[in-house]
Protein backbone atom coordinates (compact mmCIF):
# COMPACT_ATOMS: atom_id res chain seq x y z
CA UNK A 1 0.00 0.00 0.00
CA UNK A 2 2.77 2.45 0.91
CA UNK A 3 4.51 2.06 -2.45
CA UNK A 4 1.23 2.62 -4.28
CA UNK A 5 0.59 5.84 -2.34
CA UNK A 6 4.07 7.08 -3.18
CA UNK A 7 3.49 6.38 -6.87
CA UNK A 8 0.18 8.28 -6.78
CA UNK A 9 1.32 11.18 -4.56
CA UNK A 10 4.84 11.87 -5.83
CA UNK A 11 5.24 12.99 -9.40
CA UNK A 12 9.01 13.63 -9.43
CA UNK A 13 12.08 13.73 -7.17
CA UNK A 14 15.08 15.83 -8.20
CA UNK A 15 18.44 16.11 -6.45
CA UNK A 16 19.32 19.81 -6.62
CA UNK A 17 22.57 19.76 -4.62
CA UNK A 18 24.60 16.79 -3.48
CA UNK A 19 27.95 16.42 -1.80
CA UNK A 20 27.73 12.70 -1.22
CA UNK A 21 26.50 12.70 2.38
CA UNK A 22 25.34 15.89 4.09
CA UNK A 23 23.75 18.99 2.71
CA UNK A 24 21.97 17.07 -0.06
CA UNK A 25 18.89 18.99 -1.19
CA UNK A 26 15.98 17.19 -2.87
CA UNK A 27 12.97 18.77 -4.54
CA UNK A 28 9.82 16.63 -4.43
CA UNK A 29 6.99 17.50 -6.82
CA UNK A 30 3.56 16.12 -5.94
CA UNK A 31 0.76 14.92 -8.19
CA UNK A 32 -1.93 17.55 -8.73
CA UNK A 33 -4.63 15.00 -7.81
CA UNK A 34 -3.02 14.10 -4.47
CA UNK A 35 -2.05 17.31 -2.71
CA UNK A 36 -2.76 21.02 -2.56
CA UNK A 37 1.03 21.51 -2.36
CA UNK A 38 3.00 21.49 -5.59
CA UNK A 39 6.51 20.97 -4.27
CA UNK A 40 8.75 20.87 -1.19
CA UNK A 41 12.51 20.86 -0.67
CA UNK A 42 14.26 18.66 1.91
CA UNK A 43 17.82 19.02 3.16
CA UNK A 44 19.82 16.20 4.77
CA UNK A 45 21.07 17.35 8.18
CA UNK A 46 22.89 14.27 9.45
CA UNK A 47 23.57 10.65 8.60
CA UNK A 48 25.12 8.30 11.15
CA UNK A 49 25.74 4.84 9.70
CA UNK A 50 27.17 3.51 12.97
CA UNK A 51 23.98 4.36 14.90
CA UNK A 52 21.60 3.76 11.97
CA UNK A 53 20.14 7.26 12.02
CA UNK A 54 19.26 9.82 9.39
CA UNK A 55 17.77 13.29 9.81
CA UNK A 56 16.51 15.83 7.34
CA UNK A 57 14.36 18.92 7.34
CA UNK A 58 11.88 20.74 5.18
CA UNK A 59 13.55 23.93 3.97
CA UNK A 60 11.02 25.23 1.44
CA UNK A 61 7.50 24.47 0.27
CA UNK A 62 4.42 25.94 -1.34
CA UNK A 63 2.35 27.97 1.11
CA UNK A 64 4.39 26.71 4.08
CA UNK A 65 6.91 29.53 4.39
CA UNK A 66 4.43 31.91 6.02
CA UNK A 67 2.85 29.31 8.31
CA UNK A 68 5.61 26.97 9.45
CA UNK A 69 9.01 27.91 10.83
CA UNK A 70 10.66 24.48 10.77
CA UNK A 71 9.84 20.83 10.09
CA UNK A 72 12.45 18.20 10.95
CA UNK A 73 12.44 14.42 10.58
CA UNK A 74 14.68 11.86 12.25
CA UNK A 75 14.76 8.16 11.50
CA UNK A 76 16.65 5.79 13.76
CA UNK A 77 16.78 2.01 13.71
CA UNK A 78 17.84 -0.20 16.60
Amino acid sequence: LSQRLHLIAIKQVEILEEDGRLETIKKITFSEAWSSFNKVKHKVNATDKDNFSHSYGLIEGDDLSDKVKKISYETKFK
